[in-house]
Order: structure tokens, then C-alpha cells, then sequence
């Protein structure tokens, strides 16, 4: 997607920092757990906020390290936590939504059809109308290749320091 410049079409905020698989990946982790729970909008604004969050770890958080190999783009944001990173660069709710929906469709397209779209019949009663489902001829494939995202397992005791 770098080589036709779609992403900095698409998100000219971020640049080309999302033209990375770990996104796809977290994509994938968090639709494959929260499909059942959340509806398609909340999935989206997840996915997008996640995603927000892995790009700012990866351009601030690691940049101080030194270890990080990020654009000159977000290269100045050195001292600036989470909110301060989105509201220097415009983004809002509306933003994580576009996002999360983007990386989201790119599951959901020919030849990665692993999701789909399943639209409810009684939508207008449960006020419901588009939910996340899995195809089921990826069905076996996810099973052998599952990924789990950890934030939704149980707290076995108190995190140590």
C-alpha cells in the first residue's frame, strides 16, 4: 500500500507508519475476541483506538529508546503522551472509527475474506444492525492459526513491577 502512496492518501496523519503486518495482526486479534461482544461500530472504534495506540507507542514511547525506526513525520512528538498525540493530530472518535473500519475491510475483502458483515433482520427493534461474523470457510484455518488478543483473559493475581 506504501508503493501507491494509499496510505498517506487515506490517513495523511499517521503517514506511511501503517504500512506494517503487527497492525494487521492486532486487527485480526481483537476481531477474532470481541466479534460476539461488540457490535460492528464499537469493533471498529476498538480496533482504531488500539491501533492509535500502537502507532504512538511505536513513535514516542520506543523513539526514546533510540530503537525505533518511524518517519520524520511523528519523529517530533518525543515528550507527549496519548491525548496530547491525538489532539496534535486532529483525531477524534469519528477518526478511530475510519481507521479501525479500514484495517477491519481489509479482512473482509477477496482473496482475505476471513470476516463478514452480517446484517441483522430484526435491526430495527434491537437497534443492532451490523455485526462482525467469520466466514465459514476460514473456519479451520482460524482455528489452526488462532490468536487471542491478552487483554481479554482473566486477572490471575496483581500485576508485579
Amino acid at each position: 500500500m506504501s508503493e501507491n502512496k494509499y496510505l498517506i492518501k487515506k490517513f495523511p496523519e499517521l503517514g506511511n507508519e501503517l504500512d506494517k503486518i503487527e497492525y494487521i495482526i492486532l486487527t485480526f486479534s481483537l476481531c477474532v475476541t470481541l466479534y460476539q461482544r461488540l457490535g460492528y461500530t464499537a469493533l471498529a472504534g476498538k480496533v482504531g483506538g488500539d491501533l492509535l495506540y500502537l502507532v504512538y507507542k511505536n513513535a514516542v514511547l520506543i523513539n526514546k529508546k533510540g530503537t525505533a525506526s518511524i518517519t520524520s513525520q511523528l519523529a517530533k512528538f518525543s515528550d507527549v503522551n496519548f491525548s496530547e498525540f491525538k489532539n496534535l493530530l486532529n483525531i477524534d472518535e469519528e477518526y478511530q472509527l475510519i481507521l479501525g473500519d479500514f484495517f477491519m475491510s481489509i479482512l473482509q475483502t477477496f482473496p482475505n475474506a476471513i470476516f463478514k458483515r452480517e446484517i441483522s433482520k430484526d435491526s430495527f427493534y434491537t437497534k443492532n444492525t451490523v455485526k462482525l461474523g467469520i466466514n465459514s470457510e476460514y473456519l479451520e484455518d482460524i482455528n489452526k492459526n488462532l490468536i487471542i488478543n491478552p487483554n481479554t483473559f482473566p486477572m490471575l493475581c496483581k500485576p508485579t513491577d
